[in-house]
């Protein structure tokens, strides 16, 4: 073997070794790198995931709000319509009112209210017993026309802001 020769094999050997060398060295970072890449998308997945459950109950109870001030101002309705029957005579006795407002119970929408809504809940509640009475005190005593017509105003005026704080809620609320 002439010095050539030996000269060549010396470059090939050196530079297989400093290609080895640097394989194994970028395949040392790259699997830092790709432990660290697999790290971030397993919290990044995680993270995704618990937003996903956070906003999925969001919207949950949200549906359930819907669902039960609707229910809640529908059976309002229905009473202070009840009461209107009874009092202009379509209705001789109040066993209706007193059913229908026996469901209107606070303690179940409660649960989902925040204590804004709550109060408006209470105060139409309230409301709706302060019409029953002025109606009641009105067929019995063929007097006070004006207490039922202040009630039922005071009813109208609770119930509406009762849905404002039920659409603010809701995010629903329009500019106006």
């Amino acid at each position: 073997m002439d010095q050539e020769t030996i000269r060549l094999v010396v470059a090939a050997v050196g530079a297989v070794i400093a290609g080895l060398g640097g394989a194994f060295i970028a395949g040392g970072f790259n699997r830092k790198n790709t432990r660290t890449s697999i790290e971030s998308a397993a919290e990044i997945a995680r993270m995704q995931f618990a937003h996903q459950r956070e906003l999925e109950h969001i919207q949950w109870l949200r549906d359930r709000k819907v669902e039960v001030y609707t229910t809640f101002l529908a059976k309002v309705r229905e009473a202070n319509l009840l009461v209107n029957e009874y009092y202009r005579g379509y209705k001789i006795d109040e066993t209706g009112i007193w059913e229908l407002t026996r469901e209107l119970n606070a303690g179940w929408l409660t649960l989902y209210a925040p204590p804004d809504v709550a109060s408006g809940v209470s105060q139409v509640l309230t409301a709706l017993s302060n019409e029953i009475s002025a109606v009641r005190a009105t067929k019995e005593s063929g007097s006070r026309h004006d207490e039922v017509s202040k009630a039922t105003n005071i009813l109208y005026q609770r119930r509406r802001e009762l849905e404002r704080l039920m659409r603010e809620d809701l995010g629903m609320i329009q500019e106006t």
